[in-house]
């Protein structure tokens, strides 16, 4: 699983096409193509640290 700064998408979307539309199919494309460009951020995996930080949120969410 790869996370994208969806700023950069943004900007590769801008630097290829500037008259593209917004929506859900022509930025899924550009985000395939930006996968195919090979500039690929480096995978996301969880440590415990993160699950240990997400489970104190949803409880506190829960509480609240």
């Amino acid at each position: 699983m790869y996370l994208f700064n969806p700023s950069l998408v943004k900007e590769f979307k801008k630097s290829h096409y500037l008259d593209a539309p917004k929506n859900d199919r022509v930025d899924a494309w550009f985000i395939a193509a930006k996968l195919r460009s090979g500039h690929l951020p480096h995978p996301f995996t969880w440590s415990a640290p993160l699950m240990a930080l997400q489970r104190l949120t949803r409880a506190r969410y829960h509480l609240m």
